[in-house]
């Protein structure tokens, strides 16, 4: 249905001629097939925005798309494109102090070296991304990301207390806002860690948890 309405407004866009109309939402598109881990068609609707970002020639607009799709690079494992997007957006926010989707940036800098196996640093990028939370930026939806990002990265770091806190925190709110990929990612961590404690009453528990939003969000998408 979303799809269609946006289809729909990309028609209307083109008819007016309103290039910035039309750039917004054929990148809403290529967000909704990454939400639906449709990586293939993300990133024609991606190429699609760039060109049109080109015609509109704003810095902010390229950086918001190029982050967009740096964090897409990241979740197919293409960590060198992923890196070269969000090193490029990086730039363009800090100067233009767009905080919220500097915030954004940071987090997926973390998630790509978390992706690399470069722990340090991703836990570097995860909490400068923190402190632009801590400070700035309310962005409650956004937030769950970034905590599962740190509990995942401290886990690997055998931080086990401070993994625990960020994955109960991003469990909570993922729970007030209804997220259900939110809630999958901390319990699968927290069964993690509690397997690791030898506390198997709570393990099972948050894997049985995992499991099932597993198969409801496979069910979802299929």
């Amino acid at each position: 249905m979303a799809l269609k309405n946006y289809l729909a407004g990309i028609e209307i866009a083109e008819e007016i001629d309103n290039k910035l109309m039309l750039s917004i939402i054929t990148e809403n598109i290529a967000n909704l097939y990454v939400s639906q881990k449709d990586f293939k068609h993300a990133m024609v609707f991606y190429k699609k925005v760039k060109s049109i970002n080109r015609e509109i020639n704003d810095p902010v607009f390229m950086a918001e798309t190029s982050s967009n799709m740096a964090s897409a690079y990241a979740d197919m494992g293409k960590l060198e494109h992923a890196m070269f997007n969000v090193n490029k957006s990086i730039t363009i926010f800090e100067k233009h102090r767009v905080m919220e989707w500097l915030a954004f940036a940071y987090e997926t800098k973390g998630k790509t070296y978390l992706r690399q196996g470069k722990y340090k640093w991703a836990s570097y990028w995860y909490n400068q991304s923190e402190m632009l939370h801590d400070k700035s930026v309310d962005d409650e939806r956004g937030k769950i990301d970034l905590l599962k990002g740190l509990a995942e990265t401290n886990l690997e770091l055998q931080k086990d207390s401070v993994s625990e806190a960020y994955a109960q925190e991003a469990l909570e709110l993922s729970n007030k806002l209804k997220v259900k990929e939110g809630i999958k990612d901390a319990s699968k961590t927290l069964y993690k860690i509690y397997k690791k404690k030898k506390d198997y009453v709570k393990a099972l528990a948050y894997h049985e948890l995992f499991e099932q939003l597993s198969d409801t969000l496979a069910r979802n998408e299929g």
